[in-house]
């Protein structure tokens, strides 16, 4: 009688332990998403910020890019190390989407053009996207250093996306968007003639 009981509860632990099993599998997935989804994010908006800062017309966009590739750069470097730690491989070239978004950028050839594709698809779209993976990650991750990760990162991400948006209403404000000294006007004033 004493071995059924035994067995008993030992199947009642293995089975809340499989159960537990697939869902402790779920969530480090889902971690694992993360980061291949921040490599991807973080990849798109360094090259095509590369692109913008020799492409583009407008000073303001030239400024605002070589920001994006100085801080996405140290936060890809950060997130390499992450997923280096947690055994996550992360993609070294650019998935399909991304390497057609820079296409579509790298297609337009008139200035101001480019910069309205730009400060629309990478300084704000892409940082929207950003923001919005970088806050479920940070409240919702189970690996207590991805979760860290994504909350300190997190506040820079907004701070892109609200200068972004600062700068695609100026651009919009400037009509035709002329180039101008970025020291001269702080970014997201409108342009005046």
């Amino acid at each position: 009688m004493k071995k059924i009981h035994l067995a008993a509860v030992c199947a009642a632990l293995l089975a809340a332990f499989s159960v537990n099993s697939v869902s402790a599998a779920e969530l480090a997935r889902k971690d694992k998403q993360f980061i291949e989804k921040a490599a991807e994010s973080g990849y798109l908006e360094i090259e095509a910020s590369r692109m913008a800062a020799t492409k583009a017309s407008h000073a303001d966009i030239k400024s605002f890019a070589q920001m994006m590739v100085t801080d996405h750069t140290a936060v890809d470097t950060e997130l390499k190390s992450l997923a280096s730690s947690k055994s996550v491989t992360v993609p070294t070239q650019p998935t399909r989407s991304v390497k057609s978004k820079l296409d579509s950028l790298a297609k337009r050839t008139d200035g101001a053009d480019f910069d309205k594709k730009y400060a629309d698809e990478i300084a704000v779209d892409a940082h929207k996207d950003a923001v919005k993976l970088f806050e479920s990650t940070a409240k919702d991750a189970k690996d207590p250093d991805i979760k860290a990760f994504a909350a300190k990162t997190l506040p820079s991400l907004k701070a892109h996306l609200e200068k972004g948006e600062a700068l695609k209403t100026a651009l919009k404000d400037s009509g035709k968007a002329p180039a101008r000294s970025s020291s001269t006007m702080p970014m997201g004033a409108p342009a005046t003639r």
